[in-house]
C-alpha cells in the first residue's frame, strides 16, 4: 500500500509540472480493495483529484444499468424538491434530457 501511496505521489509531482493545461485530474478506482480505497481515496482528495468508483461487478448489469443511477444521483446533487409535483416536473424534464 505505501508502494501505491509513493506512485500517486510521484505522479502528481509530474501532472503538476506540466502546469494547469492537465485540467482536472480523474482517478478510477478498482471497488475489490475496500483498504486500499480507503486510505487511497483520502490520499486523492488531498492532491486535489477528483475520485470516481468503477461499477460494481454486476454480470447481470450491462453498463448503462450502472451510469443512469449514478447520473441521476450527480443531477440530483443539491436539489430540494418543494412537493411531489415539484419533483414529478423536474424527473420528467432529466428523463427526456436523456440520450436514448
Amino acid at each position: 500500500m505505501d508502494l501505491y501511496c509513493q506512485r500517486l505521489e510521484r505522479t502528481t509531482a509530474k501532472l503538476a509540472g506540466m502546469g494547469p493545461s492537465c485540467g482536472t485530474i480523474r482517478f478510477l478506482h478498482d471497488p475489490a480493495r475496500p483498504l486500499i480505497i480507503r486510505v487511497t481515496h483520502q490520499k486523492l482528495l488531498d492532491f486535489g483529484w477528483e475520485v470516481l468508483t468503477s461499477p460494481p461487478y454486476r454480470p447481470d448489469l450491462a453498463p448503462r444499468d450502472y451510469e443512469l443511477p449514478l447520473t441521476l444521483s450527480n443531477a440530483l446533487q443539491g436539489k430540494a424538491c418543494d412537493d411531489e409535483d415539484d419533483l414529478d416536473h423536474w424527473s420528467s424534464n432529466f428523463f427526456e434530457s436523456m440520450p436514448v
